[in-house]
């Protein structure tokens, strides 16, 4: 059951990507994707992965930042201790122009990683290139 559940959303989420790419968001796969998201409660990979896709695939001209936050949100939601997820959430902040947001967040993900020194590393030069959105 879990298993055709996982393929289901996955199967959204590629439409989503796929209409995304096209350079024409279509409306019905919007829809799916955002009931999607709500109503996840134990993906927080998919949520994540849907919101890196949309925030970094190179064939995505027009990005729709609002559902990249709602679905890190969800992630983070799901899966609170994340600093991976937390960058992503605060990727999405940066790119909608909330830079300060962003920089909060992402200096809290880095508070997270304490005994990890390359995480801490990577989320430090992260942070120095969201503060260079500003």
């Amino acid at each position: 059951m879990l298993q055709e559940k996982r393929k289901s959303e996955a199967t959204v989420f590629n439409q989503y990507i796929s209409s995304a790419v096209s350079g024409i968001e279509d409306l019905e796969s919007l829809k799916k994707v955002e009931k999607l998201i709500e109503n996840s409660s134990d993906n927080s990979a998919m949520t994540y992965q849907l919101a890196w896709r949309i925030l970094t695939h190179p064939q995505i001209q027009k990005k729709n930042l609002d559902l990249a936050l709602k679905a890190a949100k969800k992630a983070h939601e799901i899966s609170p201790d994340n600093a991976y997820i937390m960058y992503t959430c605060a990727l999405a902040l940066a790119m909608r122009g909330e830079t300060d947001k962003a920089i909060a967040v992402q200096k809290k993900a880095i508070t997270m990683v304490k005994n990890d020194e390359e995480k801490r590393k990577l989320l430090q030069n992260n942070l120095k290139k969201i503060e260079a959105m500003k």
